[in-house]
């Protein structure tokens, strides 16, 4: 590649010298012509196809298990690249095999001396027994070769994506698998994945299994170490089964809002791509495609099989069947065909094994793809249940009689006429009370109205049906897998919190915030307890008055407005469980009484929760749940923390500490909640044998930073007790639920902090050399015309984007300088230009963001690419992209 590169720049140079600026047009012309010749034969090099994106596998059962790739036509996605035809397609060969090729991936073979089938070709149709000659043609061993096949046809219909249902496997056996192109001599294959298929239901020759858990992965919040970490520490030794996706595994905002551009980790926000909201199928691709650029998440999808299934932020925020909150006809078109571009994308880019119609013709069934809740067995140690709650059955979530209902709080304080009635201190017994007492009744009243679904009665008859069958085999553990929170778990109650942890000083409780002798005076202080620094109330809103304290910036009555949630048991979430009360007594009814240990996994909140739900229904059917008594255990659950972005009440209350919202939590939900850890990201790590069920909660805090420190926060294990135990805190003859110590970390992520981590850099999924060097010269090649326009027509404007400088234009030359997305940091580098590493000017930020505007199509891959031409001592940037 060097060579190719040192010679092509050569030819240029020479070309220039022999043609100086002023030449004759003739010369310029035979200049273009020599320069384009070279670039059409880069042009036909760039119709072959990479595999940039990874490989992944997925839905595994017994003997069968899907397989994943995507073919990228070379230049696509590549900035400064050429674009091959929308109708270009591959026919892509896929190998399963006992044993890992050998040598890199995308090694090219020589076809010419590469050994074919008995008829000329590679193969059109699925081979029970690999041929040995296409194992030596392709690095897998000899005889290793248990199935293989092509895919003819692969187009940009499926976004050129590739999937593969391989059946007739044998389970507990460690399979690798890959995938191959070869198109007009030119061969490529990709890089290998790994997978062990699970034993049948009720077989015990699996003792334990291993599961990554994740959920909410928004791209401007930060890097997805998560990923990274269950990767570098289970995936690449071998001992991850398999691991979840409960939802959001992509968001569709834009780069306006979650997170705007001050939340946002600065190179992650500019890289992100489309620029604007996904609303169409386009824009769900690229999403996809960006995510899949991160090394961590490519990692692991190659070391183990995915169960995902989506949730809101796959189509749009709050999505239900009949619309969304944040979906607006009037700019983002039906919601119907915005829905199903979502999920259309969302199986493209994954490994699912997609619902086919009932009917058997597509086009009677449209919506036949929503159908994708699904069962996996593990032996007899679990069956895992992944539930669709967002789709098929939904209705809005919207509407409650509280509107937002923190703002309503806090807003109904502020604005409280009877001046004395808002301090904290007097609200017993007072008409604010009671304005909040009666607001609670009437948003219990509508979280429990029968009308409110989220499942519907097909799927919990399913759900029913399934567990029976599972207990009755033996299998130890029912294991729901769905979005988001089922077990009671009401507001926090902060002056409760308060108490608890000044109870608990001379334990492991953090000490108060500086200022202040305890907690509860520090919480005191904030809300103004007394009311001693009221105003009259006139023009009131609920961040007006402000209270510095303890280096806290804190409005008073969002404050207070907090405060009230909790003391008054008011539910603010009504897009969870919590807002769909009888429709959970319903999935409650179709599991605990069936099950012989049921476990619940869930996501959506973006922080840690353990807990356990009663098995006395009468519990499942009030909205305030549990509160009288402890209960016997009927199930445990388990809420695992966000990939990236924030939790609820570190976003809109950053002004009060975390350990008070978690105490505050534990407090308001004695009976429930054993474990609430807020404002941390990571995943959930599940290890479970026939008489355990253990998950510990593994934190990945420093999401905006490059480096990572991961850690065990908490670990807990989940057992079946026979009569008279107090079930962790229930009442006996169930389950119990029990913390325990954290165990250590592998190796390999304990050496994390010494190496400074990997961190998921962004897009990492560069072209390889094979790809620079064909695009090379396409990019020389319009860079010299750019500088020729520019020098010979003069109605061609140059402007910051426009041709080279001191040699530089296109992707290189004098000594021009490739970044990656990193560069967007602010910072822009020449590399042999003259001048080192300077910050970027207003002026430039502001050219930069003009650009990515114009242009959201550009590449998901080294995004933000930036050359700094030096003419005259000044430097003019532009981004590099191809459409």
């Amino acid at each position: 590649m060097t060579a190719r590169v040192s010679t092509a720049a050569t030819r240029l140079r020479t070309a220039s010298s022999l043609f100086p600026a002023r030449r004759p047009p003739f010369r310029i012309l035979l200049l273009l012509l020599l320069l384009l010749a070279r670039a059409r034969r880069a042009v036909a090099e760039a119709n072959h196809g990479a595999f940039v994106h990874g490989v992944a596998s997925g839905d595994p059962t017994s003997d069968a298990i899907v397989i994943w790739t995507r073919v990228t036509p070379t230049g696509r996605n590549y900035p400064g690249g050429v674009d091959p035809p929308d109708d270009i397609t591959f026919d892509v060969r896929w190998t399963v095999a006992t044993a890992p090729p050998r040598g890199p991936a995308d090694d090219a073979v020589d076809a010419a001396s590469a050994e074919r089938d008995d008829d000329g070709t590679w193969g059109s149709s699925e081979t029970a027994v690999g041929v040995d000659a296409d194992a030596a043609a392709w690095g897998f061993p000899r005889g290793s070769i248990v199935k293989t096949g092509t895919i003819a046809g692969v187009s940009n219909e499926t976004d050129w994506t590739v999937k593969k249902d391989v059946s007739g496997l044998s389970h507990s056996t460690r399979y690798y698998y890959a995938f191959n192109i070869e198109r007009d001599g030119f061969r490529r294959r990709s890089e290998a994945g790994t997978f062990t298929l699970p034993p049948p239901p009720g077989e015990g020759n699996q003792r334990r299994i291993k599961l990554a858990v994740f959920s909410c992965a928004n791209w401007g919040w930060g890097r997805f170490h998560a990923y990274d970490a269950a990767a570098r520490g289970w995936g690449e030794s071998l001992q991850l089964d398999a691991w979840l996706h409960l939802g959001d595994y992509t968001y569709e905002y834009g780069d306006t809002h979650y997170p705007q551009a001050d939340d946002a980790v600065r190179e992650r926000f500019f890289a992100l791509r489309p620029r604007g909201e996904a609303t169409a199928l386009r824009g769900y691709r690229e999403r996809h495609a960006l995510h899949r650029a991160d090394e961590g998440l490519r990692a692991l999808h190659a070391a183990a099989p995915v169960m995902a299934m989506w949730d809101d932020h796959d189509i749009t925020n709050n999505a239900w069947t009949d619309g969304g909150e944040n979906h607006q006809p009037e700019t983002d078109g039906d919601y119907v065909a915005r829905r199903r571009a979502g999920i259309r994308a969302f199986h493209e880019w994954l490994p699912t094994r997609e619902p086919r119609a009932r009917t058997g013709d597509p086009k009677d069934d449209p919506d036949a793809n929503l159908r994708y809740n699904r069962v996996a067995h593990f032996g007899d140690v679990a069956s895992v249940v992944m539930l669709e709650t967002r789709l098929l059955a939904r209705t809005d979530p919207a509407g409650n009689p509280g509107g937002n209902v923190f703002a309503n709080a806090s807003g109904t304080i502020a604005r409280w006429v009877a001046k004395r009635e808002r301090a904290p201190a007097r609200w017993r017994g007072s008409d604010l009370e009671r304005t909040f007492l009666s607001l609670r009744d009437d948003l219990d009243a509508h979280r429990a109205s029968p009308d409110r679904e989220m499942l519907g009665a097909e799927q919990i008859a399913w759900i029913e049906k399934t567990t029976k069958a599972s207990a009755a085999l033996g299998v130890k553990w029912q294991v729901v897998a769905q979005a988001s929170p089922v077990m009671d778990m009401m507001s926090p109650d902060l002056a409760k919190g308060a108490a608890a942890l000044d109870e608990n000083a001379r334990g492991d409780a953090p000490p108060p915030p500086r200022g202040h002798a305890s907690w509860t005076a520090a919480l005191r202080a904030w809300v103004d307890w007394n009311g001693d620094d009221d105003d009259d109330g006139g023009g009131r809103t609920p961040n007006a008055k402000r209270v510095g304290v303890g280096g806290r910036d804190v409005p008073v009555d969002a404050a207070r407005g907090l405060l009230a949630m909790g003391e008054y048991r008011l539910n603010w979430n009504f897009d969870d469980w919590h807002g769909y009360v009888a429709d959970r007594a319903k999935l409650l009814r179709a599991v605990v009484p069936h099950a012989n240990a049921a476990v619940i996994l869930g996501g959506d909140s973006h922080d840690s929760w353990a807990g356990v739900v009663s098995d006395d229904a009468r519990d499942w059917e009030r909205p305030q749940g549990s509160t009288a008594a402890p209960r016997r255990v009927g199930a445990v659950e388990f809420d695992g923390p966000s990939v990236t972005p924030p939790g609820m009440f570190e976003h809109a209350h950053a002004w009060c500490p975390r350990a008070l919202i978690d105490a505050g939590h534990l407090s308001s939900n004695p009976h429930t909640l054993r474990h609430a850890r807020t404002g941390q990201r990571g995943f959930m790590l599940v290890d479970a044998t026939a008489e355990e069920f253990a998950v510990d909660f593994v934190l990945t805090p420093s999401v905006r930073d490059a480096s990572y420190s991961p850690r065990c926060d908490a670990s807990f294990v989940a057992r079946k007790e026979s009569a008279g135990g107090d079930g962790g805190g229930g009442g006996g003859d169930g389950l119990r639920l029990d913390a325990r110590t954290c165990p250590d970390l592998p190796d390999a992520l304990a050496r994390l902090s010494d190496r400074g981590g990997n961190g998921g850099d962004d897009a990492k999924a560069a072209p390889g050399a094979w790809a620079v060097t064909s695009l090379f010269v396409v990019a020389v090649a319009f860079g010299a015309a750019g500088v020729v326009a520019g020098r010979h027509a003069p109605c061609f404007e140059r402007s910051d984007g426009g041709g080279g400088g001191g040699g530089g234009g296109g992707r290189v030359g004098g000594g021009g300088h490739r970044r990656s997305s990193s560069a967007v940091d602010g910072y822009v580098s020449s590399n042999g230009g003259g001048g080192g590493d300077r910050k970027m000017s207003a002026r430039e930020r502001r050219r930069y963001s003009e650009l990515v505007d114009a242009d959201v199509a550009d590449s998901q891959l080294e995004l933000g690419e930036w050359r700094d031409e030096r003419r005259g001592g000044g430097g003019r940037h532009e981004r590099e992209h191809s459409h």
